[in-house]
């Protein structure tokens, strides 16, 4: 399992553990950080006697508060929360979670927001879920057969119409930015706050249209014969098409 935030500069560290069968699981992250508004965190948890690895990609804007307070305090939370580490436990867990997140950053004074994704890998049940807000997403990749499948949902104006209906019927006025000779460029966003997502913690400035419930990939059974899951900010899924990030993870066996 990888995590990525991909920006200029960076740092990582790899860890590894066992599934209860023996095989290894080899996990880390990797960030380049531009802004400094990134985040990213890997956990290792027993839940319910259940072995599972817990993974956060967090890409903040407006400043890195968000970013930060997620980062330091969910995954912990889930643990705490989580029945057992069934995908319907973590499914309340991680819901309450994101709801927790959204709520204190916001009553902190800050108006920074961040997307945030979550992938559990359990270990014991060989099963994936995937929780996310944003444009942060995921991809399980298959070893043995090579395949690439996308994980969770892009929360772009531009990429969700049923998401932007929503937000307009909320009162946001939806609107480009306008470069220095007024023109106007660039992706669509909702005003106030002027933001190009329509689901993020925090955000405060935005008003009640941003929402925080998770769009879910549940139960996913991990491949037999092993692959990877992938979390990655759009830094990484701008630039890197699944069968590219498919393929050089293939290269590495």
């Amino acid at each position: 399992m990888l995590a990525g935030a991909q920006r200029d500069g960076g740092t990582g560290a790899r860890c590894a553990s066992n599934m209860p069968d023996g095989r290894a699981v080899d996990y880390g992250h990797f960030m380049r950080d531009l802004k400094g508004d990134d985040r990213c965190a890997v956990l290792e948890a027993t839940i319910g006697g259940d072995e599972l690895v817990l993974v956060l990609v967090a890409d903040g804007h407006g400043g890195g508060a968000a970013a930060q307070h997620v980062c330091d305090r969910l995954l912990r939370l889930i643990v705490e929360t989580a029945r057992d580490g069934s995908c319907g436990a973590l499914q309340v867990a991680v819901v309450a979670g994101f709801e927790a997140m959204h709520r204190t950053v916001r009553e902190s004074g800050s108006i920074a927001g961040t997307t945030l994704t979550v992938a559990s890998l359990n270990l014991t049940r060989r099963q994936c879920c995937v929780w996310n807000v944003g444009d942060s997403l995921a991809m399980l990749l298959d070893g043995a057969s090579g395949e690439a499948h996308a994980l969770g949902s892009s929360h772009r104006l531009n990429d969700d119409a049923a998401e932007l209906r929503r937000v307009v019927a909320q009162g946001a006025r939806i609107g480009r930015a306008r470069d220095s000779n007024g023109k106007a460029s660039g992706p669509l966003r909702a005003f106030p706050g002027g933001t190009s997502l329509t689901r993020s913690i925090g955000d405060a400035d935005c008003g009640d249209f941003i929402s925080c419930e998770p769009a879910s990939v549940l139960g996913l059974p991990l491949p037999v014969e092993g692959g990877a899951v992938v979390v990655g900010s759009d830094g990484v899924w701008d630039q890197l098409s699944l069968a590219r990030v498919a393929s050089t993870l293939l290269s590495w066996r």
